[in-house]
């Protein structure tokens, strides 16, 4: 991971948006499939009011795309810094699988959805390892 020499406010400021956010509770629901979902913008109106009073801020500054018929991979590097000038890089990856034009732009906003679920600990009740409810 690349990161300024300092990252202790960074980190700090880190644990102060953890402790603002809490639990995200999602609003997205897939028809086709019958479930539901925390979608990235639910995550991103839950966390962007705790970046703007920390001093953090998320930039993509670096992608590598691979593509596979329908299938898209993205390795997404983010930015996160502070107002300090503290700052770290992460790599998340994303999927996408359109048949039109939207593979990357799943992709991107996949890696995104991570990086801010992962990064701050965010609980949503999503569970990918947990067993589907029948009638769900």
């Amino acid at each position: 991971m690349n990161q300024s020499e300092q990252i202790g406010e960074l980190v700090a400021a880190i644990g102060a948006i953890m402790a603002d956010v809490g639990y995200v509770r999602g609003t997205g629901r897939n028809t086709h499939h019958g479930y539901k979902y925390t979608s990235d913008e639910d995550l991103a109106a839950s966390i962007q009011p705790a970046l703007v009073k920390h001093g953090v801020a998320i930039f993509p500054i670096a992608s590598e795309i691979e593509r596979s018929g329908d299938r898209t991979v993205i390795t997404q590097t983010f930015r996160v810094g502070h107002s300090s000038g503290q700052w770290m890089q992460l790599q998340i990856p994303g999927e996408g699988v359109d048949k039109q034009d939207k593979g990357t732009a799943k992709a991107l906003t996949g890696a995104r959805k991570y990086l801010m679920r992962l990064l701050f600990c965010v609980p949503t009740g999503d569970d990918n390892e947990k067993e589907a409810e029948v009638g769900g």
